[in-house]
């Protein structure tokens, strides 16, 4: 299994990704299935971090507000913000949705999202697992073609 953490750096401020637990995750997955057109990645396989992030980034505009809301605060809720050396919740603990220390801004919200995402889903999509997913069940395919809205030749 990979890390448990990931310490980035998004402008001044450093942060502590953590990951989802096994049912946030296939929960995350499974909406992504069944929402958005997921490509082959056997075949055509993100190469780097921030390929995946768009790859995710792009996906998260499939979905019904309600549920990009719900994929949000699981995702704020893997952040830790460092203050000194310890690191703290981004969100309280009470269930809310409140921020611990303020709301940070869109660019801040938009790469925590995309970063917590990369850290916890590239494994999922690496090769051979999507294949395991079919065999398990075989009815499981992408949209084809003719049902995407995307209209790019290179992914």
């Amino acid at each position: 299994m990979s890390t448990a953490t990931k310490d980035i750096e998004l402008g001044t401020d450093k942060y502590q990704l953590t990951r989802f637990s096994a049912r946030d995750g296939s929960w995350i997955v499974s909406q992504m299935i069944t929402s958005m057109l997921l490509v082959d990645t056997d075949k055509t396989k993100p190469k780097t971090d921030q390929d995946y992030g768009l790859f995710f980034a792009l996906s998260l505009h499939e979905l019904p507000e309600t549920t990009y809301r719900r994929i949000q605060e699981l995702c704020f809720g893997c952040c830790r913000k460092y203050a000194g050396d310890a690191a703290h919740p981004i969100l309280m603990a009470d269930g809310t949705g409140r921020w611990t220390n303020g709301e940070p801004d869109l660019v801040t919200a938009t790469a925590l999202v995309t970063a917590v995402l990369v850290f916890n889903l590239v494994p999922f999509f690496e090769p051979g697992a999507l294949k395991t997913m079919r065999t398990i069940y075989p009815d499981l395919s992408t949209r084809s073609a003719t049902t995407s809205t995307d209209t790019s030749s290179a992914q």
